[in-house]
């Protein structure tokens, strides 16, 4: 989830530097890289546009990105545009260890709690370190679902899943959830005409429910509601592209789309304030989407579904240099586990505590393995394991949401 800024100075001299920078950084040993794989659909951001001739001032020259071109479905979210100029690097700090009460074992889980799967490697293995009840791995997959745990299934808007597909899936597990695209508001991710998206949503319906009537339908996947970022070149909001959605709809087929659970990812994109982790911003969004759902009496009672939430940049600053024909964002300063423990402790406390009243029914984090954008130069976010099989351990992150999901009110 860009703004690449040349720095005019010579590369040999950008590899020392940055490459002595990134040794007294921790990488986590089963790092997901952002760029297409076997594992996740496409790669999360688009690459650095193309760098203009800059203007020398101080050695280093801010830039007016492009618009960078849409991408398929993804595991990740599409990161606007980080801030023009470069913050000073920071020398690396201490972050002291985390006092976490560890969960007890065998303690029931809060059947709400999931988690987004970014690396499905070993997945048994990394579900039962975590052991939330519900995940997502952005397929519709439902041969290697783990004993004990609960999928949500997601589907493509592009391509489209055959029909025949769907119907066998549906056919073999009936009244599974059905995720139906990805930030549709977004350049780099769905990046859909609400036209479109209304005919993508009524095909899986037709598919979907004629083989499963009782199978539930969860969209539209929008990114935050009223805020987009700041630091960056924007990109519609949820409110505008959902109710462009809804208008649609309606006109096209006299009804509500039918969706049976309403869903949104919250990203504080702020780039001018380092780290990110604002989850006041983030839960804002969620409740401006209730507000928005109970002005149609029709909705009043659907339940809302956090399918990502989550921070991208978790350091005190970014510094981004140029590497062969792209640039890179490069970490400074620490990797703020405490400012993230903070975050992930003031979310769950406050989904907990407004679940009932607004009816949000289940929430994600993102993610589950150290996530990198193709942008950057290692992982940046929240991630709860780091190892794969036998030497697959949680993270503090991991060790706090699972006590966190422990904690049954």
């Amino acid at each position: 989830m860009t703004p690449p800024i040349r720095m005019i100075v010579s590369l040999a001299l950008l590899s020392v530097f940055f490459g002595s920078l990134l040794a007294q950084q921790q990488t986590p040993t089963n790092v997901q890289d952002g760029v297409a794989s076997q594992f996740l659909p496409a790669s999360t951001p688009p690459p650095p546009p193309p760098l203009p001739t800059p203007t020398t001032v101080s050695g280093l020259a801010p830039l007016t990105p492009t618009a960078a071109p849409p991408a398929p479905l993804t595991a990740g979210t599409v990161t606007p545009r980080p801030p023009l100029g470069l913050p000073s690097p920071q020398p690396p700090r201490a972050v002291p260890p985390l006092a976490i009460a560890p969960a007890p074992p065998g303690a029931p889980m809060d059947p709400r709690f999931g988690v987004d799967v970014s690396n499905p490697q070993f997945l048994a293995r990394s579900l039962d370190l975590m052991s939330v009840p519900w995940y997502i791995d952005y397929t519709s997959s439902v041969s290697d679902i783990p004993a004990g745990f609960q999928k949500a299934l997601k589907v493509s808007s592009s391509p489209r899943a055959p029909e025949a597909e769907l119907a066998a899936t549906a056919k073999a597990r009936p009244g599974m959830y059905w995720i139906v695209g990805n930030e549709p508001n977004v350049p780099g991710q769905d990046d859909l005409d609400p036209e479109v998206s209304v005919e993508t949503l009524r095909y899986y319906a037709q598919a979907i429910k004629a083989a499963d009537p009782t199978a539930k339908l969860v969209g539209p996947e929008i990114l935050n509601f009223d805020f987009t970022c700041t630091g960056c070149a924007g990109f519609r909001t949820g409110r505008s592209w959902l109710q462009a959605f809804r208008s649609t709809y309606q006109q096209r087929y006299g009804t509500d789309p039918p969706l049976d659970v309403w869903s949104l990812h919250t990203y504080d994109l702020q780039w001018d304030t380092l780290p990110q982790g604002d989850y006041r911003l983030q839960t804002a969004q969620i409740a401006a989407l209730r507000a928005y759902l109970d002005e149609t009496p029709a909705l009043r009672a659907a339940p809302i579904w956090l399918t990502e939430f989550a921070v991208v940049w978790g350091y005190d600053g970014i510094t981004w240099f140029q590497r062969g024909d792209g640039a890179f964002a490069q970490p400074d300063g620490a990797f703020r586990v405490d400012h993230l423990a903070s975050y992930l402790t003031d979310m769950v406390g406050w989904l907990r505590a407004n679940a009932a009243p607004l009816r949000i029914e289940r929430w994600f984090v993102f993610s589950s393995h150290g996530y990198k954008e193709t942008w950057a130069t290692g992982p940046a976010g929240v991630y709860l394991v780091d190892g794969l099989a036998g030497n697959a351990r949680l993270t503090e992150l991991g060790q706090l949401y699972r006590s966190l999901a422990a904690q049954t009110r």
